[in-house]
């Protein structure tokens, strides 16, 4: 191929990634791409702790600054995907958190649109084809989805792709070289996100349907045992983990078995599935799954219009079939409960809609042949009109482009890590804003990541919660400062005794705790509550109230004498 045409690919690739990137250009260093959600303080969290373990040397699997002192098991909470944010470390280290984040954004637009234009000329197609499979990829709703709500790493695509061409062409041809590389890319689709090498594997198995049985036979056992292999690290001990009974907040399989649309888990928590809605996208269902009429439509144009293989529609209707999740149109859904049964994996696959990733690799497949089957003169007419439908459709869900954020934390913050122990963030259980202000701070925390969670919350803290009165009452007048509460200066010791030195009150946070007062009444109200359970606050700079239950935090006291409160 001519140098030209593969420029204009590389060119192509580049420009969607800054496309996406656009509004955080004006300043990288304090902008971020997305959107200020649960998720994208989770993500921040986890690009500042690995980071953090590095440099104290420790494992990044167990997380002692969360749920202090029992600490966050990354690996059976949250499946110990770090892969990622470990990549980063150097740009992090060398040009700060805010570029390294955008980087990864930067990075999943081009990677997958690159990955998609270089299968769709390993199919044969023209550059028309390539260049609208970029496109396609690279602007993909689901991908777009996922970084305007602070989930780059279920956004890179391009292990998955790789993984299913380089594997589809194993079993149609033998080679062996192809079949590592398809187990290789899977491996690296599942340190990344192993849910998505789940995803790959299943459709693998959906694609050797169409292929010879001795090809495909090997392949699949060369791609299996190759990924599991470079997998092993992480597949065995979650493997065990699970066995042991020891990873939480496991699906109800029993009473779905049974008929019962349970939402409910083991440990007493709310389920909430994040399942395909009647607008297409991802929508958390605590009730019932739902499915769209007009995805269901879409689906269906879209494999006539491609045109693509009947074993790629197969893996088409595999993504979507797990995507709708348990119980769409009230009706059990054999393939999802399915696997749930089969692969004790999927009991903790809480976003079912994330399979929906496997429509982009059919779009690649159907974009190269669906345009063979147009006049050559036409092709690049059909392309043109088609990629601008699907910026236009990006443009009209508000996520192209995807938005930016700050990760804004009160400099006063800093002022405790100097004080050493451990503190509590409150209003405790709002939203996970405490792991961006910890990105600061570095303190350990009572905080953690989905600490409203019945399941994922240590079963040591809870108990503590539940049974030392000063803690229960710390943790309950923020949100009903007239509670009537009782404690014991012995229970308050006795935290003192885990290690706990300080603790912050958040004022802007206090509204969301509930009730109908006005912020400030309640930042009173709240204030007044917590006076004789914390003492004075040692800095009250209106942004953040930080006390010293225990005395100590000289360097917050200091800051708070240096620099009066506003008004």
């Amino acid at each position: 191929m001519p140098p030209l045409s593969l420029r204009a690919p590389l060119l192509c690739a580049f420009a969607l990634g800054l496309v996406v990137v656009g509004p955080t250009l004006a300043d990288p260093t304090v902008w971020l791409s997305g959107s200020a959600t649960v998720d994208t303080y989770g993500t921040w969290w986890f690009q500042w702790w690995v980071a953090n373990a590095v440099t104290r040397g420790v494992s990044p699997f167990q997380a002692d600054v969360l749920f202090f002192p029992w600490g966050k098991d990354l690996l059976t909470h949250t499946g110990g995907n770090l892969l990622d944010a470990a990549v980063l470390l150097p740009v992090r280290f060398a040009l700060g958190p805010a570029i390294a984040w955008n980087l990864l954004v930067f990075t999943a637009v081009v990677t997958n649109a690159v990955a998609a234009g270089a299968w769709a000329r390993r199919l044969g197609g023209g550059l028309a084809a390539i260049l609208l499979a970029e496109l396609l990829v690279g602007l993909h709703p689901f991908v777009l989805n996922e970084l305007a709500h602070g989930r780059p790493t279920q956004a890179l695509l391009a292990p998955l792709l790789l993984a299913l061409a380089f594997g589809d062409d194993a079993m149609r041809t033998g080679s062996w070289r192809d079949t590592a590389r398809s187990a290789a890319f899977l491996a690296l689709a599942g340190w990344i996100y192993w849910y998505a090498a789940s995803f790959g594997a299943l459709a693998l198995c959906v694609l050797a349907a169409g292929r010879p049985f001795g090809s495909r036979l090997r392949a699949l056992a060369g791609i299996g045992l190759g990924s599991f292999l470079l997998c092993a690290p992480l597949v065995v001990p979650l493997a065990l983990a699970l066995a042991r009974g020891e990873v939480p907040g496991l699906l109800p399989l029993e009473a779905w078995i049974a008929g019962a649309q349970d939402y409910t888990n083991a440990q007493g928590g709310g389920i909430q599935l994040a399942t395909l809605a009647p607008s297409g996208i991802a929508v958390l269902r605590g009730a019932r799954g739902e499915v769209s009429e007009g995805v269901v439509l879409g689906l269906a144009g879209m494999l006539v219009i491609l045109g693509a293989p009947r074993r790629w529609i197969g893996v088409a209707v595999l993504g979507l079939a797990i995507a709708v999740g348990p119980f769409p149109f009230d009706s059990r859904n054999p393939v999802y409960l399915g696997l749930v049964a089969a692969l004790p994996p999927f009991e903790r696959l809480y976003w079912p809609v994330r399979a929906v990733a496997l429509l982009a690799t059919v779009g690649v497949v159907g974009v190269v042949l669906g345009l063979e089957r147009v006049p050559v003169r036409w092709r690049t007419r059909v392309a043109a009109l088609v990629g601008a439908i699907a910026i236009g459709e990006g443009a009209a869900r508000g996520t192209l482009p995807i938005g930016r954020w700050r990760a804004e934390v009160p400099e006063a913050v800093a002022c405790v890590s100097e004080g050493g122990g451990a503190g509590l963030v409150l209003p405790y259980g709002v939203d996970q804003v405490a792991l961006v202000w910890q990105s600061v701070h570095g303190a350990p925390m009572l905080n953690g990541m989905a600490e409203r969670s019945a399941s994922l919350v240590p079963a040591g803290q809870r108990a503590l919660r539940k049974e030392n009165g000063w803690l229960s009452a710390v943790l309950t007048l923020p949100s009903n400062p007239r509670a009537e509460v009782a404690w014991t200066e012995a229970e308050k010791a006795g935290v003192a005794a885990l290690g706990y030195r300080w603790v912050l009150l958040r004022p802007d946070a206090l509204e969301e705790a509930g009730g109908r007062i006005s912020a400030q009444s309640r930042l009173r109200a709240t204030k007044r509550a917590l006076l004789p359970l914390l003492g004075a606050p040692v800095l009250d700079r209106g942004d953040v109230v930080i006390y010293a239950p225990w005395g100590g935090m000289d360097a917050c006291r200091a800051l708070g004498e240096a620099v009066p409160p506003p008004g």
